[in-house]
């Protein structure tokens, strides 16, 4: 069960099997914790996912897919130890890096602790 004083927000990823990115803002200040992504389609490979705040330095902890059914979500280990301050209207970006020949729209759940 999570505090109440987390939030939640969903970025899409336009395609996880080419390099793309999504972007999304945050309305409240807190820490990102931790971060899901799921795809729509089947994928092969590994996409790994990064994540930055407002066009700092990428977080270090990433998110990596492997080959996997639609539908199937990856995680990262709890918490993100760095890079991590979200403020009010924060600009959240997140980027495959496109390690994969077949895949489909990616969507990433960000929990953030106020």
């Amino acid at each position: 069960m999570r505090p109440l004083n987390d939030y939640f927000l969903t970025v899409e990823i336009p395609t996880v099997e080419t390099a793309s990115s999504g972007w999304v803002v945050a309305p409240d200040p807190g820490t990102l914790i931790k971060a899901f992504i799921v795809s729509d389609a089947t994928t092969d490979g590994t996409p790994e996912i990064t994540l930055k705040i407002d066009a700092q330095t990428d977080i270090t902890e990433t998110v990596v897919m492997t080959a996997a059914v639609a539908g199937t979500a990856a995680t990262n280990s709890e918490p993100f130890t760095d890079y991590n301050s979200v403020g009010a209207g924060s600009v959240i970006k997140a980027t495959t890096d496109g390690a994969g020949t077949t895949g489909g729209l990616g969507r990433v759940t960000l929990v953030i602790r106020r």
